[in-house]
């Protein structure tokens, strides 16, 4: 599952180094992206590439993590029980060679392993306890900033705190993750039900993922440092 959103002679590279009978690509290209998928991206040659609908993604929305669910529900949706799902950024490149990568997760110490980083780190609670405003433009001026930080210090006087009603241990770590079938179903799955606790929050693609496989619902994750 790739998330992409420029610099297509990069985006081949990595396309073309995936390349493997072994190995579907499902990819999201931005809807600010000027990539034209069917003029710009070479076709692989064993790989079947699969495109999901565009979105306009930003950093630090909810849009990223919309963006995460539309690639795993487009897995889930494929009735394809795959073993192994990678979430990647257009800027990734292997640093092995795909029949390494391939080896490695058919071993049978890493097969059932969800590989992902998990932290608590408490000062980023925050992200989740209040709600924040104008996270469509994190990166986009003073006056968006403004709007936040005061619904911030209002909402810390008025004594806001979502985590209250949130069903969930908070859990934080990187958003790129190699994840069993299963633990993308249970993404797939649970979405609906924890969509709400994570919309008006900042950087939720950073909780999401970590926090539904800590929550211990269903069978056991075993969850390890991402490689």
């Amino acid at each position: 599952c790739i998330m992409a959103h420029k610099n297509a002679e990069q985006l081949n590279v990595l396309l073309h180094l995936l390349d493997h009978p072994q190995i579907d690509i499902y990819m999201h290209l931005d809807s600010k992206s000027s990539i034209n998928p069917q003029m710009d991206l070479e076709q692989p040659k064993y790989s079947k590439l699969k495109f999901v609908p565009r979105h306009d993604t930003r950093w630090g929305d909810i849009s990223l993590v919309e963006t995460e669910m539309e690639l795993f529900r487009a897995v889930y949706n494929s009735g394809i029980h795959y073993q192994r799902v990678h979430l990647i950024s257009g800027q990734d490149l292997p640093v092995k060679r795909v029949d390494y990568i391939l080896e490695f997760f058919e071993k049978e110490e890493n097969k059932d392993k969800e590989f992902i980083s998990v932290d608590d780190q408490p000062s980023e609670i925050r992200r989740l306890k209040y709600y924040w405003l104008c996270t469509k433009h994190m990166r986009q001026g003073m006056f968006y900033k403004m709007i936040r930080h005061s619904a911030l210090i209002v909402q810390k006087v008025i004594g806001i705190n979502r985590l209250k009603k949130l069903p969930l241990n908070y859990k934080k770590g990187s958003e790129w993750v190699s994840l069993t079938c299963n633990a993308v179903n249970r993404l797939v799955e649970s979405w609906p039900e924890y969509s709400k606790y994570f919309s008006k929050t900042v950087c939720s693609d950073e909780l999401y993922k970590q926090m539904v496989l800590s929550d211990g619902g269903g069978r056991t994750i075993s969850l390890q440092r991402a490689i």
